[in-house]
């Protein structure tokens, strides 16, 4: 997942994103820092993010399968 800043705005920043997803901001904050998502999350951040009418497209970096 690329620009993680942007998406934890679109969550409404840290601490409604920890709340959220049930993760604790510290946690977050690390992915911000690090520019990186754990993969075994994504699944569980799109789920909420549908909930919350936030559109993930330019936040997620396509499949290296994609377009072939």
């Amino acid at each position: 997942m690329q620009n993680v800043s942007q998406l934890i705005q679109a969550f409404g920043g840290l601490t409604q994103m920890s709340r959220d997803i049930s993760v604790p901001v510290s946690t977050i904050q690390g992915w911000d820092k690090s520019k990186n998502i754990p993969s075994w999350r994504i699944d569980n951040i799109r789920h909420i993010a549908k909930e919350k009418n936030i559109n993930l497209d330019s936040f997620i970096n396509p499949s290296p399968e994609a377009g072939a």
